[in-house]
């Protein structure tokens, strides 16, 4: 288990569906990021790899 997920009053029940599902799938897709990230030389320094790397501290509350 994840996460329970409760519809909040206001939320329509197309948008509660997709909140179940991406917090579903969040282990998964930081997995994912992190395999990608470790497929890159350290080095790299592109924009997009310093937000995915700010994205997994975010994630797990770790300090860049």
């Amino acid at each position: 288990l994840i996460a329970s997920v409760y519809p909040m009053e206001d939320e329509r029940p197309e948008e509660h569906a997709a909140n179940v599902r991406l917090i579903a799938t969040t282990p998964d897709l930081l997995e994912a990021l992190r395999s990608l990230l470790d497929a890159l030389p350290s080095a790299t320094t592109h924009p997009a790899i310093r937000r995915a790397r700010a994205a997994i501290a975010k994630a797990t509350g770790e300090r860049l």
